[in-house]
């Protein structure tokens, strides 16, 4: 079976190929072509051409082609070809994890709005709970609707934080000091159920961060850097960082 090189011209072995994706056509050319001699254009209208598929991709100029049940690159000739398409498609995978990590940590996030009414009813009904509780959780609320599951914002998830560890202490404070609370069930279930939503966020930030030092490492490390640099022009991820959060996280990786 003939093997493909790409010279960096428009044929590879007398014969160019390229995936038509919308039409799922095959083109290629080859062949002696014409009296004039001239190549002719030839659509196989099957993903394959003599148990060979072929496309090109213009922005990295690589042909990548199928024999049998494997994949193979040719750049140019070049013998790293496939070292770079390897890198080129771990910084993309790289970036996903990162994204995919931070709509979680949203996600639970916003889960903390389905205990904010009922712990701001409970406020309200009880004088011995301060004015400022109230207010802790009309901010709360409102950061939490600041945060954007498809842009990456570490200090909008530190507002939410703090304002959240910040209700959780004035409610324990509350608590502590008049004991009429502390025989309320309503408010030690409420109690219990924001400390579960807020575990869940903190394993939710902590494979965050793992996710974002894992793109980061990938885009820095040498020579990811350069397929990086040449093509995806990523910048670094920052990671979520608040000692006081973090500190009271009750969840811990175990690695």
């Amino acid at each position: 079976m003939q093997k493909w090189i790409c010279s960096g011209r428009d044929y590879c072995d007398g014969i160019f190929a390229f995936w038509e994706p919308q039409t799922k056509l095959l083109i290629y050319r080859g062949g002696t072509g014409g009296s004039d001699g001239v190549q002719k254009w030839i659509c196989s209208g099957r993903d394959y051409c003599d148990g060979i598929f072929a496309f090109w991709e213009p922005q990295t100029k690589l042909l990548i082609y199928r024999r049998g049940d494997k994949y193979a690159v040719n750049y140019c000739g070049h013998p790293f070809a496939y070292w770079a398409i390897s890198i080129y498609n771990a910084i993309i995978s790289a970036r996903n994890g990162a994204e995919r990590a931070w709509a979680d940590v949203i996600t639970y996030e916003r889960l903390k709005n389905e205990v904010i009414p009922k712990i701001e009813k409970v406020a309200g009904e009880y004088k011995e709970f301060e004015a400022s509780v109230l207010q802790k959780i009309t901010r709360l609320r409102s950061a939490i609707s600041r945060l954007d599951a498809g842009k990456i914002q570490p200090e909008l998830l530190g507002d939410v934080e703090r304002l959240t560890r910040s209700v959780q202490e004035k409610i324990a404070i509350a608590v502590e000091n008049y004991p009429e609370l502390k025989s309320s069930q309503v408010i030690m279930s409420l109690m219990s159920e924001i400390s579960d939503k807020q575990e869940n966020v903190a394993a939710a930030i902590t494979i965050f961060n793992q996710a974002v030092q894992e793109f980061n490492n990938t885009i820095q490390y040498f020579p990811n850097h350069i397929i990086n640099d040449k093509f995806h022009k990523f910048d670094v991820l920052p990671a979520f960082r608040d000692s006081k959060a973090e500190a009271g996280f009750e969840y811990k990786p175990d690695f």
